[in-house]
């Protein structure tokens, strides 16, 4: 066996065989996943599992903020009518009459 370039002296403290094997080994396993339990975990709040009502209840959150906006744009338009009516001196049909309110 040929001396390696660090001489007699260094092979007290020369790299062995078997850690380099073990070495391979690890970066194979790593590889293949089998150490990922061993990866370190993210530290802060853990992140819940989804509720299944929470998408509905989203969307149903958004469907009332964007109907309230509408409601809010009806009910000024109608007061804007009023407003003209009177100003008109046209008069308003009252729900006797068969109009709405």
């Amino acid at each position: 066996m040929p001396v390696p370039w660090w001489g007699v002296w260094g092979r007290c403290c020369a790299p062995k065989d078997s850690t380099r094997r073990t070495s391979r080994r690890g970066a194979a396993n790593a590889r293949k996943g089998v150490l990922s339990a061993l990866t370190p975990q993210k530290r802060g709040r853990t992140v819940s599992a989804q509720h299944p009502l929470r998408a509905e209840n989203e969307t149903l959150r958004k469907e009332n903020a964007r109907l309230s906006t509408r409601l809010k744009q009806a009910e000024l338009i109608i007061d804007v009518q009023k407003k003209v009516s009177e100003i008109l001196g046209i008069p308003l049909a009252t729900p006797e009459e068969g109009g709405r309110i």
